[in-house]
């Protein structure tokens, strides 16, 4: 009797063979999925070209130190470096200049002979209570003093006036009186000749109940103290 053919037949060999073939398939896949993501590769594009993957939050956030201001990263690492501060200057500080010597003074009785220079005297040698009259612009007539002032040149030479301003002031705040030109307003000469008196009359404005302290100021300039003469006018 012939032996008789296996009922299992070839069928179990083809599928291990299948099986066999399938898992190589599989593997090949793996392979070429995971060498499809290595580094600085994405996944394949539709076209086949690799799509480079986008970087992680978490790594851009250590390169950059986090998300916050970028001033607090260069505070977290440090000083860059500090200014170096200026110098201090070694030039002395600007001086204010030196402000002109004052003018002396001498004050003298109304009524006294006072001495500008060697030879060379002035005096009040009258004065008197006048209505001043309103001639020239800004001019306010009314109450007034009409002063005349001497000035007698003793010396050889020219003496120079043309420099010499007569003032005067009245009452306990020395108020400055305003000056008028009538009546008999004369100023001082430009110059006194050796031997020579110049004259000249000035008028003030001054109240009647402010004449109890009277002062003419005498400034001629060229030579001597400003002279003042104090005193009680009359009203």
């Amino acid at each position: 009797m012939s032996e008789g053919v296996s009922a299992a037949g070839p069928g179990p060999v083809r599928v291990r063979w299948w099986l066999a073939a399938l898992a190589l398939v599989v593997v090949a896949v793996v392979v070429a999925v995971a060498l499809g993501r290595g580094p600085g590769g994405g996944a394949p594009g539709a076209d086949g070209s690799r799509v480079p993957s986008a970087p992680s939050t978490g790594s851009a956030a250590g390169a950059t130190g986090g998300t916050g201001d970028p001033s607090d990263a260069g505070a977290a690492a440090g000083p860059t470096g500090v200014a170096p501060a200026s110098p201090a200057s070694d030039a002395p500080a600007a001086q204010d200049p030196a402000e002109p010597d004052a003018v002396p003074t001498a004050t003298v009785a109304v009524d006294a002979v006072a001495q500008l220079a060697e030879a060379v005297t002035a005096r009040v040698s009258a004065w008197e209570a006048v209505t001043g009259e309103a001639v020239q612009p800004g001019e306010v007539g009314g109450p007034a003093l009409r002063v005349t002032v001497e000035v007698v040149n003793g010396t050889p030479a020219a003496l120079d006036l043309r420099g010499a301003v007569v003032n005067l002031y009245h009452g306990p705040q020395a108020t400055p009186a305003v000056a008028l030109t009538q009546p008999g307003g004369s100023p001082l000469p430009a110059g006194v000749e050796p031997g020579a008196t110049a004259t000249g009359t000035f008028v003030f404005a001054v109240p009647p109940a402010d004449r109890d302290d009277v002062r003419v100021e005498l400034d001629a300039r060229a030579v001597g103290p400003v002279l003042v003469f104090t005193g009680s006018a009359p009203r």
